[in-house]
């Protein structure tokens, strides 16, 4: 017999496919998991139980596809906000509940998208205006005015001029002959390409663009102008007639025009931009469905602005545009692979059906101009239509089967970009299909993503650590997750869910908050809360808890004053405890495991793989945790073992403390040939794992 203690010190590979239980060779599996359930991985290698979701508020319609999207005002000033879009409305969240308006109800307002569209809108913010954009539905912002104050309002396109009216002297609108005259605003400078209104006359509600060379300046006071057909040269009052005496139009100075605003002319109802981002601070717009392959970049500095040439006129013939113009760009392929997403990088990163491109202005250190554009393929995996994440220089990105995560990040030594897998060592943990994600930033570094099956999955994702660790998170009660947004928080970034479930054998959809990290401040376990969809009670001692009405007939776990009181029925959106207590948490209930890979300590004849072998028992060094259980092999239920139990040599009615430090569990076990062990936490407790030391007998 030859006894052995491998150390299992860490667990930033995560959860690695079973693809991977004999690579023994592999760096990534002596700090793999075959399982982690509701555990996250901490860049240090520890991982720590996933906290509860609280219950915020139903949304508005049980019955209807909703999702959730993240507005981030001012994150210093806990001005950040989650948005719930839904069948023709918006509903706003923020410091842990909905916004509700002076009277009392939510702040909501119409919206112009059904439930079927919603997941197919994509946003780009920019201070306290979002875009919005569909490709059934013309591009929107959401302004935020006020904390219960949003307005929501097509984009406007409108030309510089476009409500400048030419009035006869009678102060009638008139067509612009001699005499006539405008008033310019004041903070105006009328130049070369700008319109003006005539609304009377023949060609009554006409536009007319502006070819000649003078400029007015209005800058510092409104200014009347007047048609000359022959205006002084010196004054600065002056313009060129638009029509001669016998109404002809002067074609030197003057254009009829058929639209007063600067969309593309591609645009149009029922073929409108899907895609959205910012680059050089131009408004990156992309692919109708008529044009799925073309980018249009707004002129610089003005995001509604979107002409092609607004150089000035010499005799009628127009200049070269300008290098703040807008630009049109059509990717080429030999197929139509219509454009995904698009990302701010040191270059346009662009995501298509069928490649990733980078658009630049082809010399490193320029701005790309519409003379300076170029494009160029970088790899040829495809994307789906999920918006990408930036995350410390790395985009990540699904592709076209939603189920593997890619790395677009440049390498320099080959001047180009390059996208490794995320999924490679976990195929399996993406299901069928990635549906929704966004990355939390802090503490941990968690990019979560929603499977089209309603499972949460994560991966906690450091690449500068060399951390890429999945993990996955089924919820309590059979929840099923649908959509999934993040914005900063005073604890770090919070994580909000809409969740599908069934109460009472109905469907309901809950928006829900993912609880911060545990953080013990008493020494007990009375803060923490790990239940799903739950609530939490503060105040006077109470033995019947009201306010669960969401959670009505269903069977709900409860933690009071830090003892758990095992399960309890919900009647009448009541809990009756059994006993008094101060501070409740009540929820459904979720079960976390973590087993580590085939235990590998090697042989003198070669390798352990096959070889017999039984675990006599495990140390785990554990920090602020309480309950949970361990047994030999894949969760055995009846041969778990206690290992930090929470009612021994406590007094009745009071918290258990929390333990750190080594705890060594005896475990009962014959041998066998898979070396596996299983820890489980299916208490309302908290549980962080440091490391695991199992003690083996091989034969």
């Amino acid at each position: 017999m030859v006894t052995a203690t491998p150390i299992i010190n860490a667990f930033t590979a995560g959860e690695l496919s079973r693809h991977l239980d004999g690579r023994t060779d592999h760096e990534k599996y002596y700090s793999g998991c075959r399982r982690l359930e509701n555990f996250i991985t901490r860049p240090h290698g520890s991982v720590f139980r996933r906290p509860g979701t609280r219950f915020i508020a139903p949304a508005r319609h049980a019955d209807r596809r909703c999702r959730l999207l993240s507005f981030d005002f001012n994150a210093t000033a806990s001005q950040s906000y989650v948005i719930e879009m839904g069948d023709g409305y918006l509903r706003f969240f923020a410091d842990g509940g909905m916004v509700l308006r002076e009277d009392g109800t939510p702040c909501e307002i119409p919206a112009p998208w059904s439930a079927a569209q919603v997941d197919a809108v994509n946003t780009v913010q920019s201070a306290d205006v979002l875009y919005l954009v569909h490709p059934e539905v013309c591009p929107h912002t959401l302004t935020r005015r006020g904390h219960d104050d949003w307005a929501l309002e097509p984009m406007v396109f409108h030309a510089p001029g476009w409500n400048i009216d030419v009035l006869g002297p009678d102060g009638v609108a008139s067509d612009g002959r001699q005499g006539n005259s405008m008033s310019l605003p004041e903070g105006t400078l009328f130049e070369g390409c700008w319109l003006v209104r005539c609304a009377g006359g023949e060609d009554g509600g006409e536009w007319f663009r502006y070819l000649g060379t003078r400029q007015l300046d209005a800058l510092d006071a409104a200014l009347a102008v007047t048609f000359r057909d022959t205006p002084d040269k010196d004054a600065s009052d002056q313009i060129e007639s638009i029509r001669k005496a016998d109404g002809t139009v002067r074609g030197d100075f003057w254009r009829r025009e058929s639209v007063s605003h600067t969309m593309p002319k591609a645009w149009k109802d029922g073929s409108w931009p899907s895609c959205i981002g910012f680059y050089e601070d131009r408004l990156v717009l992309a692919a109708t469905p008529e044009k799925p392959l073309t980018l249009w970049l707004s002129r610089t500095g003005a995001y509604e602005d979107f002409r092609l040439n607004t150089s000035m006129y010499d005799s009628g013939v127009q200049g070269e545009p300008l290098d703040d113009d807008a630009i049109e760009i059509t990717l080429s392929g030999s197929r139509v692979n219509p454009i995904r997403w698009v990302m701010d990088q040191e270059h346009l990163l662009v995501g298509t059906n069928a490649s990733e491109i980078k658009v630049w202005s082809g010399t490193d250190g320029e701005g790309m101009t519409p003379s300076r554009c170029q494009r160029k393929r970088q790899s040829a995996h495809g994307s789906a239509s999920l918006p990408a994440q930036l995350v410390s220089g790395t985009v990540l990105y699904v592709t076209r089967t939603r189920r593997k995560v890619r790395e677009l990040l440049f390498d320099f030594s080959s001047n180009s970009y390059r996208a490794p897998e995320l999924t490679l060592l976990a195929e399996h943990v993406t299901g069928p299909g990635i549906a929704d994600m966004d990355y939390a930033r802090e503490p941990d570094g968690v990019l979560w993503c929603v499977r089209d099956d309603g499972m949460l999955i994560g991966c906690t994702y450091l690449r500068e650590e060399n951390v890429r660790s999945w993990h996955r998170h089924p919820l309590g009660g059979g929840g099923r997750a649908e959509s999934v947004a993040v914005i900063p928080g005073p604890q770090g970034d919070e994580v909000w869910l809409v969740v599908r479930r069934t109460v009472a054998g109905a469907e309901r959809r809950y928006v829900e908050r993912l609880d911060p990290a545990f953080v013990e401040t008493a020494g007990d376990a009375r803060d923490a809360f790990f239940v799903d969809s739950g609530l939490t009670y503060r105040g006077e001692a109470r033995r019947v808890i009201c306010g669960m009405e969401h959670l009505e007939g269903e069977t709900v776990q409860v933690l009071a004053d830090g003892c758990v009181l095992g399960e309890r029925m919900v009647r009448e959106g009541r809990v009756d405890l059994g006993r008094e207590a101060r501070v409740v948490h009540m929820g459904l209930g979720y079960a976390s495991v973590l087993q580590p890979m085939r235990l590998e300590m090697g042989s003198a004849g070669g390798t352990s793989q096959t070889r017999r072998k039984r675990i006599m028992g495990v140390t785990l060094r554990v920090l602020d945790s309480v309950g949970g259980s361990v047994c030999v092999g894949d969760d055995r239920p009846g041969a778990y073992e206690a290992i930090l139990p929470h009612h021994s040599g406590e007094r009745a009615g009071h918290a258990p403390r929390l333990d750190s430090g080594d705890r060594l569990v005896r475990l009962s076990g014959g041998f066998d040939r898979d070396g596996i062990f299983t820890v489980r936490q299916d208490e309302p407790l908290p549980m962080t794992v440091i490391c695991c030391v199992p003690e083996v007998v091989g034969e």
